[in-house]
């Protein structure tokens, strides 16, 4: 899952801090517990500041007036030596990157590398939500149905198996004994009714052995029961458009309501890591409609920092795991749906922290990636009508637009390298860039033929993401 051939080939420059000293970098490891994200019930204690330091910490800063060495840590802005804006035109072939972007850098002494590991969500933590949701709803609940289903992996994927089939005895056994190559889930479904006549349901899915598959989750999702059906895919607006905009006010407003709700949940360390209004089309018998609603995406934080989630970058990479929790309220404040996905135990190891590239060879890194990927996006053929009329048939030279609009040096769990367990997991600091993509002719808009123009490829998303300790890229 780690790109090594883009990896940084030195890790010692004048650029940290401006002082010229050799720093190594590298982990420190050490003792300790575990702390669990995915419930507010567990104390948070990753990145309490240590007094503790090891010759890899430090560096030598000066000399005290007896002689001694002064020495202190570099904290993280120290070491990453950012600017506040990152801002960059490359042209390269088939690639045009353009960045004015603001490079965020969390008030951290230092940034951790820890162990991980997927564990299922307790029935205590899945009877709160439930809880909580009766009462923000104002639900009945009915009578709850829980299913086991096993697993076979097989052929490099997993499937379920048919638990009446009496050839499969011997994987169900397998699977109640823990086997790795057998697995099952549980899922416990019930329905919710609302005062309204509104209704609802809640499922709550635990695995055994490795997690994976299946991920642990607490799902509430509303069900539409009044005759409407999906017309077109649903559109979601980006941050400043004039839809966003003209509900600037109400989304500050829903955001509260929604960190009170995955608060009272039992969730107090999860922050707010994106957010966007969706809006959905329906058919009905009345005539067509659209419905407006605040898409909200949780992440665990860390000293405040929240961590990376994305099913994939902008380039197709798919490579950041970890918990998250999503929810949709209606502009009426109305919750419509609520999933929490995943949960992560990690393990607490006292003052860990390791050395952090400096920027400027994190953003050499992105570029070069972003030249190697897209250098070569070839050409499109195709007929366009230039402006005097005459029609050119042939083939024009494409280009991929690639604009970063933010940078973030952020938490991301990853899948531990040479894990004995899929649910082996590792958090780690990345650099984030974020903008868009998209492709068309190279020629500029005054010139461009009638009926060529720019399709964009992928909306507002991350880019690319680097591990901000080696350079090493996040691919598949």
């Amino acid at each position: 899952g780690l790109d090594g051939g883009h990896a940084a080939a030195a890790c010692c420059t004048n650029g940290l801090g401006g002082h010229g000293h050799h720093v190594r970098v590298g982990a420190v490891t050490r003792k300790g517990g575990n702390a669990v994200f995915g419930t507010g019930a567990h104390q948070q204690v990753i990145g309490e500041k240590q007094e503790t330091r090891t010759e890899q910490e430090n560096i030598t800063e000066g000399t005290s007036a007896d002689g001694a060495a002064d020495r202190h840590e570099l904290r993280v802005a120290e070491q990453v030596q950012a600017p506040e804006r990152y801002k960059t035109e490359v042209k390269d072939k088939g690639l045009y990157l353009t960045a004015d972007a603001s490079v965020e850098v969390p008030d951290l002494d230092r940034a951790l590398i820890k162990k991980s590991r997927a564990v299922n969500f307790t029935k205590e933590e899945y009877e709160k939500v439930k809880e909580v949701l009766s009462k923000e709803l104002e639900l009945e609940w009915g009578e709850g149905k829980t299913d086991r289903r096993y697993l076979q992996y097989e052929g490099g994927v997993w499937d379920y198996v048919d638990v009446t089939d009496a050839d499969n005895a011997e994987i169900i056994k397998k699977a109640e004994g823990g086997s790795e190559n057998s697995a099952y889930d549980e899922v416990t479904n019930v329905s919710g009714t609302g005062a309204d006549g509104s209704s609802y349901q809640l499922s709550y899915r635990t695995g055994t052995g490795d997690i994976t598959p299946p991920t642990t989750l607490i799902w509430l999702s509303k069900r539409i029961e009044d005759g409407r059906y999906i017309d077109k895919t649903a559109v979601i607006h980006k941050s400043g458009d004039e839809e966003s905009a003209a509900r600037s006010e109400l989304a500050g407003q829903l955001q509260k309501k929604a960190e009170a709700l995955v608060a009272e949940a039992g969730f107090k360390n999860y922050k707010v890591y994106n957010t966007r209004w969706r809006e959905s089309f329906y058919r009905t018998k009345e005539g067509n409609l659209s419905e407006f609603e605040y898409w909200l995406t949780f992440t665990p934080s860390i000293d405040g920092i929240g961590c990376t989630w994305t099913n994939a970058d902008l380039m197709g990479n798919s490579v950041l795991n970890g918990p998250y929790i999503d929810l949709l309220l209606k502009e009426d404040g109305t919750l419509n749906y609520m999933r929490i996905i995943g949960k992560e135990e990690i393990e607490i190891s006292g003052a860990d922290g390791t050395f952090l590239l400096p920027f400027e060879a994190i953003h050499q890194l992105f570029e070069q990636y972003c030249k190697d990927f897209y250098g070569n996006s070839g050409e499109q053929e195709g007929e366009a009508v230039l402006k005097d009329g005459k029609t050119q048939i042939g083939r024009t030279e494409a280009i991929t637009r690639l604009n970063v609009n933010s940078v973030r040096l952020e938490y991301a769990f990853i899948k531990r390298e040479n894990a004995a367990a899929n649910s082996e997991q590792e958090l780690i600091p990345v650099w984030n860039f974020y903008g868009s993509i998209s492709r068309g002719p190279t020629i500029g808009e005054e010139d461009r033929p009638q009926g060529m123009v720019e399709n964009v490829i992928l909306p507002e998303g991350i880019i690319l993401s680097i591990r901000a300790d080696d350079g090493r890229i996040l691919v598949e």
